[in-house]
């Protein structure tokens, strides 16, 4: 999965997608709109799109899933004081 669009015209600016993103792949512009900027590092999270409090972010299937993706997951919403249940048989 990845990142697949933005729509502007939703978008309320409040800044949760870019906060939330483990891989910065969203970037505010000028207007503080979220701007897809490193869509190749995107991991399919989901984050932004679960998060958007006006659906305004699309996260579509397409780009394969890192190697490490599960565990810089687990440890970046660790990091951020977020409860994270156990992986079956981790």
């Amino acid at each position: 999965m990845t990142i697949k669009s933005v729509d502007a015209n939703a978008c309320i600016s409040c800044g949760i997608c870019w906060t939330i993103c483990p891989n910065d792949v969203l970037r505010p512009n000028a207007d503080d709109i979220p701007q897809i900027v490193y869509i190749e590092d995107c991991t399919g999270c989901k984050l932004c799109e679960d998060r958007c409090a006006v659906n305004a972010i699309d996260v579509a299937m397409g780009a394969a899933r890192k190697a490490n993706e599960n565990l810089a997951m687990r440890q970046y919403l660790i990091g951020l004081g977020i409860e994270v249940g156990k992986d079956n048989g981790a």
